[in-house]
């Protein structure tokens, strides 16, 4: 596979989680400092609009990326379960069945024991 192309589906995996961050967290997760003659000048989460600001500033100025590193394995599994999180990965339906109710309506009536029928929780 290409370098470029490695570079770029991995920052657009981590932009992606960073969208789902609350600010303070995206604030870690993605940062990409603007640096001038050894200072900060401005720090962004889009490497894009971190390069947009050091051109402005003229070819001393420099972008570093200073993310929260993550090994790419924890990466690829914060992607599958934000995945199944939104449901596309998981088979079972998201409320409990008539069925199921119906079944341990029926079990608690056949257990003949009276403190099992008034139980303080409902199914």
């Amino acid at each position: 596979m290409d370098p470029d192309a490695l570079r770029q589906t991995h920052g657009a995996m981590r932009e992606f989680l960073g969208g789902l961050l609350t600010p303070e967290s995206a604030e870690k997760w993605l940062r990409f400092e603007v640096i001038k003659s050894g200072k900060l000048v401005a720090h962004f989460r889009s490497r894009v609009q971190a390069e947009e600001k050091a051109a402005e500033l003229g070819a001393t100025a420099r972008v570093e990326d200073k993310s929260m590193r993550v090994p790419d394995r924890v990466l690829v599994e914060l992607l599958e379960w934000t995945t199944e999180l939104d449901g596309g990965g998981n088979d079972r339906p998201t409320t409990p069945s008539n069925g199921l109710r119906t079944a341990v309506r029926d079990a608690r009536r056949a257990s003949g024991c009276p403190h099992r029928r008034r139980l303080p929780w409902r199914i």
